[in-house]
Order: structure tokens, then C-alpha cells, then sequence
């Protein structure tokens, strides 16, 4: 191939790259259905070709690699999103499924992850306590004279979480007077 072609095919090969991630990010926002892998199938292609080609000009061998860098890059986002997707633990999903039905939407990996961050916070707070009602060597009490005490061999920083925590019944949403978003039941 000729060094102008190639540095077309580059070019054609960022916009398309541009384009693909324009569309998946219409899919993580719920606008597109699916996945757009046939774009993606066919930027695999293009790069396999551009790879084996034997690139002279450094100008435009290094404005491949950058663009298979990126690519590269925005692979492993796609894939990272595309898991907590179908995992059930993608922020802007779990967003929306607690604004429409309730806190009770909430899949069981959130209520344990949200049931372990309580337990971690409550945790802490009986260390800090703890901390705190410990007298200092200097006859003060712990952080009133500015130096910290030396940690126990206690402490601990696992929280520990039982299954059967998992499936317990959530306490009901807290219920208000009015509502910011009202969400009609005709959907």
C-alpha cells in the first residue's frame, strides 16, 4: 500500500473508533438497545490489517499505535461496563431502578454491598469512640491533646457479613409527604 492510503485508512480508522464510542455510550445511557458490536467487529478487522502492513513513516506509525492504544483502552471500559451491566450493579441503572420502583429494587449484591458498608461505618465509629475514651500517656484524654493513641491489637478493619443478612427483608422506604419526580403506573 501507498503512504498516503495508509494514513487515510488511519484516519478513516479514528473516526470510526470516535463513532463507536459515541454509540456505546448511547447504549450505557439506554438510548441505543444493544450493543453496536458489528462497528466493533469491523474496527477489529481494520486494525488487524493495518497492523501487518509495514509502516515507514514514523508520523504515521505512531498516530496508529495512539489510535490502537485508545482503542485498546476503550475496550477495557466497554467490558468493565459491560459486566457491572449484567452483574446488576451499574450506578446509572440501579439509579434509575430505585427511582422507579423504590428502594426495594436493589438486587441482592447491592443490599449486601450497602448492608457491609453500613456495618463497616458502624464499625468505625465504635473504634473512633474507643479511641477517643482511652487515656494518653501524658494523662490526657485521647485526642484532646493532640497526639493519637497507639492502636489496640483488636482492631480490626473486616466487617464479617452473614448470608442470611443477604435475604432478610429490607426495612420500607421512608415515605413523604410529596413526591419531586411523580411516576405514573401506565408505563
Amino acid at each position: 500500500m501507498e503512504p498516503a492510503e495508509i494514513a487515510q485508512l488511519i484516519q478513516e480508522l479514528e473516526d470510526r473508533v470516535e463513532r463507536l464510542r459515541a454509540l456505546y455510550e448511547q447504549y450505557f445511557m439506554g438510548i441505543e438497545r444493544i450493543e453496536p458490536l458489528v462497528l466493533r467487529k469491523e474496527i477489529d478487522r481494520r486494525l488487524w490489517l493495518l497492523r501487518r502492513e509495514q509502516i515507514r513513516n514514523t508520523g504515521v506509525r505512531f498516530k496508529l499505535q495512539t489510535t490502537i492504544q485508545r482503542y485498546n483502552t476503550y475496550q477495557q471500559y466497554w467490558q468493565r461496563i459491560v459486566r457491572e451491566i449484567e452483574s446488576g450493579t451499574y450506578q446509572r441503572d440501579l439509579g434509575r431502578a430505585a427511582q422507579r420502583f423504590g428502594e426495594l429494587a436493589t438486587t441482592a449484591l447491592g443490599r449486601r454491598r450497602q448492608k457491609m458498608f453500613e456495618k463497616g461505618l458502624a464499625k468505625r465509629a465504635e473504634r473512633d469512640a474507643r479511641r477517643s475514651s482511652v487515656p494518653s500517656p501524658n494523662g490526657a484524654e485521647g485526642s484532646a491533646s493532640g497526639s493519637r493513641p497507639a492502636a489496640d491489637d483488636t482492631d480490626s478493619f473486616d466487617v464479617a457479613l452473614d448470608d442470611a443478612d443477604m435475604f432478610a427483608e429490607p426495612p420500607p422506604p421512608p415515605r413523604s409527604s410529596w413526591t419531586c419526580c411523580p411516576i405514573s403506573s401506565s408505563r
